[in-house]
């Protein structure tokens, strides 16, 4: 042998173009396919809104508060189908309005213990639990103490 590999051309210039510019079978588990999932997630997100928000135009405008400019429909419609060249901003406006970033953080987290971030972050929307399990607990300690004292 010469050092050279026998690679199939075929083979390299798929490899050169990267998954992104694949075609998959629907049923593949695929980045592209679950990207398209997640568009349509999206989709159905947006159109479970109440009526004045649920067009593409008038959603763009709701999210001008991310970027100080109203998101064009097509940049909507595009993100919808799970396009891989909307940018990330766009995606984490629409998990922002869902209130569902906090839950993906946390999955990213591998289930593990939360960050200090991650608390900081979250603490707005965890404050009522906290609350709630602040007033239980103490619920608890009280009736303990009681039982005890009435031994």
């Amino acid at each position: 042998m010469n050092g050279t590999t026998d690679k199939d051309p075929k083979t390299e210039v798929k490899d050169a173009l990267g998954l992104f510019q694949e075609a998959p079978l629907p049923h593949e588990r695929h980045p592209k396919n679950f990207l398209s999932y997640f568009g349509e997630i999206l989709a159905r997100y947006r159109r479970g809104l109440p009526k004045e928000l649920r067009s593409t135009t008038n959603f763009g405008k709701h999210l001008e508060k991310y970027f100080g400019q109203p998101v064009d429909r097509n940049r909507i419609s595009r993100a919808e189908k799970g396009d891989t060249s909307v940018t990330f901003g766009v995606y984490a406006a629409y998990l922002h309005e869902m209130g569902a970033l906090p839950d993906i953080l946390k999955a990213l987290e591998g289930g593990g213990s939360a960050s200090v971030r991650y608390l900081l972050l979250v603490e707005e929307e965890l404050s009522p639990q906290i609350q709630k399990a602040m007033t239980d607990a103490q619920g608890k300690l009280n009736a303990r103490a009681k039982q005890e004292k009435d031994r």
